[in-house]
């Protein structure tokens, strides 16, 4: 599959999960080459500087302003190939071909894009880290969980995102020590109705008394051995519901011990440990 890519980390897709596209094989490719690669060290540093100067971050960017959070979309909660074909035409401006700034190439919303979905409509996200070497068979459980007979992909409304990760050596990286497919995805029906400020102080509190079960079968198959168990992404939703019993030392086996050594010696008095980790490393 690499080899007839690209690169591992040149791809990301595009898949929009409701029936009306998954039948038909949709799914946005996204490519792209770096115009520094092959060039010393020199040329590369011309060609970003091409790029032109940064605008720098917005103004207030680093200011803790307080957000009221919103509800829900109207009509969210129905109607599962209209939002993917709403979804579907607000994320095509995102795979239009051309020549971009490196940051830009990457497949992503914009931020323009996340203040649009944010004012409206209040969701979780989820990201899962499958190793290469799983995703296949991992794909093929998926899909099977999708369009069986219980048909879990009425619980989805925008599409997945998938990107392909080479191997990276930081300790606790999701891709550490193998190359990754990552899959991200975002549950819309977990907040239902009447949503008040105070109804968002915990995430798992959900409105309507009960999670997006299609939504969460789906993430089971993720966290099973077929797909390797997949490894949560560190800053998202999942924790703990499907990692109830989480095990460092197995899901990371090789570095998970590492990371404590250097805990111990960067942080002896454990002033940066949280009152989930106090025992971790002992």
């Amino acid at each position: 599959m690499v080899s007839h890519w690209g690169g591992v980390d040149e791809l990301g897709c595009y898949g929009l999960v409701p029936r009306d596209v998954i039948p038909s094989r949709m799914l946005w490719r996204v490519a792209f080459e770096r115009l520094t690669d092959g060039l010393s060290d020199e040329e590369a540093a011309k060609v970003m500087a091409a790029d032109g100067p940064s605008n720098g971050l917005p103004e207030g960017a680093h200011a803790q302003m307080k957000v009221n959070a919103v509800g829900t979309g109207i009509g969210i909660d129905v109607a599962p190939t209209y939002w993917s074909d709403q979804y579907r035409l607000y994320l095509s401006i995102n795979v239009v071909p051309g020549v971009y700034p490196a940051r830009e190439s990457y497949v992503s919303i914009s931020e323009m894009e996340n203040k649009l979905y944010a004012a409206w409509n209040s969701y979780d996200q989820y990201e899962v880290a499958v190793p290469l070497s799983e995703a296949g068979d991992c794909l093929g459980a998926v899909t099977k969980e999708l369009y069986g007979p219980a048909q879990r992909w009425r619980g989805f409304r925008s599409p997945a995102l998938v990107r392909f990760i080479r191997a990276e050596h930081s300790y606790l990286s999701p891709a550490v020590g193998e190359a990754v497919m990552y899959v991200n995805m975002e549950d819309h029906l977990s907040y239902i109705n009447g949503n008040t400020n105070e109804d968002f102080q915990d995430h798992l509190s959900y409105i309507n008394g009960k999670t997006n079960e299609d939504f969460q079968a789906v993430l089971r198959v993720f966290r099973s051995p077929v797909c390797g168990p997949a490894r949560l992404h560190w800053g998202k939703a999942g924790w703990p519901q499907h990692a109830q019993c989480f095990d460092g030392a197995a899901e990371y086996p090789k570095t998970w011990c590492d990371f404590g050594c250097a805990v111990h010696q960067l942080d002896p008095t454990g002033k940066f440990s949280a009152e989930a980790d106090q025992d971790i490393w002992q």
